[in-house]
């Protein structure tokens, strides 16, 4: 039977400017065998510039992103990536009126065993929100 985990962070899921909270669920389905599904919520206040880790991936897994959602109340226009190590693998800006949705990713990034994914954020002043899924096999 695959397993499933979850990190969650004290206060997620506040700032989804349409729902008023981030998804609770995630595509990727159930797993299937070898399969782990993980979830990775978290509601930051003035996070400083820099990357967030959120899982090593155990050695001989690959890791698959199939669900991103990063809300921000700061201002301006914010750029979050997602990243293998230090490779940046998915980017894209924010704004306090305008977060990144991206639900059912088809290309699915990738972040090879034994390493460590994470993501990075700029310094914001006010809060960054995140609800990031997949599954490692």
């Amino acid at each position: 039977m695959a397993a499933t985990q979850t990190v969650t962070g004290p206060t997620p899921g506040q700032f989804d400017q349409e729902t008023g909270v981030l998804p609770s669920k995630s595509t990727a389905g159930g797993p299937g065998v070898g399969q782990t599904t993980v979830t990775f919520v978290n509601a930051v206040t003035n996070p400083g510039a820099g990357d967030i880790a959120l899982l090593t991936v155990p050695a001989g897994k690959t890791l698959f992103i199939t669900d991103l959602v990063i809300t921000t109340t700061g201002t301006g226009q914010q750029l979050f990536a997602l990243k293998d190590n230090t490779t940046v693998i998915f980017n894209a800006h924010a704004n306090s009126t305008k977060g990144i949705e991206a639900l059912g990713i088809e290309s699915q990034p990738t972040v090879a065993g034994g390493d460590t994914f994470s993501l990075n954020s700029p310094a914001v002043t006010g809060v960054v929100a995140y609800f990031i899924a997949g599954y490692y096999q």
